[in-house]
Order: structure tokens, then sequence, then C-alpha cells
């Protein structure tokens, strides 16, 4: 069976065995990009796909989320996603603002993306009620 060794020379003429490099990666990606929830007058949700598409088991370290019109309903079911496989989150938007923008932050074990952010965007046509205020009031 054939098989390859790597050495090397040092200048006084010792040998050395080179390490074998790692070739066994994880490697994340995130589907869509950018989780555009439109224009909308009621909460909505949508799903983000977390792939590996590497080599080695991706572990999901942390998620964090930014933008109160933003919720995660359902979450990744394990930490660790296995090469080749992919793991689902939900995530509502319900309108605050006219406009409003928050991400996910994933940070996960890719030696290449070690954090992925993802722009959360939505918007409504709607009147907003002013804080404080309720449908009675109208």
């Amino acid at each position: 069976m054939p098989f390859l060794l790597l050495i090397s020379c040092t200048i006084d003429n010792t040998i050395e065995k080179i390490p074998t490099p790692v070739t066994d990666f994880p490697e994340i990606r995130v589907e869509p990009a950018t989780l555009d929830f439109g224009v909308t007058e009621d909460p909505i949700s949508d799903v983000l796909t977390i792939y590996n598409d590497g080599t080695a088991s991706l572990e999901i370290k942390d998620l964090q989320l930014e933008g109160a019109a933003f919720t995660v309903l359902q979450t990744i079911e394990e930490d660790l996603i296995a090469p080749g496989e992919s793991q689902e989150l939900l995530v509502q938007y319900e309108p605050l603002n006219m406009s409003d923008e928050g991400w996910l932050k994933i940070t996960s074990n890719d030696p290449s993306e070690e954090r992925s952010l993802v722009p959360l965007i939505g918007a409504t046509s709607a009147p907003l009620s002013p804080p404080g205020s309720s449908d009675a009031d109208r």
C-alpha cells in the first residue's frame, strides 16, 4: 500500500518529519444570506437553514439575535451538524416600525468563517399604534 511521508532537512542536515496537514474542516453556509420578510401588516415567519458543506462536523457555538421586531421561534435541534447535513431555524418578524432591521449572528467552528451575520429586514405599510395605546383607543 503506497503512502506519503513528508520530511525536511534542516541547515545542520538533521531530518525532521513534517506534520501531515489537517484536511477535514467544517464549512458553514446559511440560506438565505439575508432574511427579508418584505412588507407585511401581520407577524410572519420564515425558515433560515444552516448547512455544513465541509468534511468535518460543524459546531454551532452561539446564536445571537439583534432587533426587537425579530424572534427565533424554533432553534436548531443539535449543536453539531454533520458534513452534508443542515439544521433549520424558524424566525418571526412582527412589525414595530415602518421599517425594521436586525441581524442573526451565528458563531461556529468554521475556521474560515467563525462568525456569520445574517441581516434581517422587514417593513409594514399599516399605521402603527403609538406605545401604550390599544385598538379600543381608536
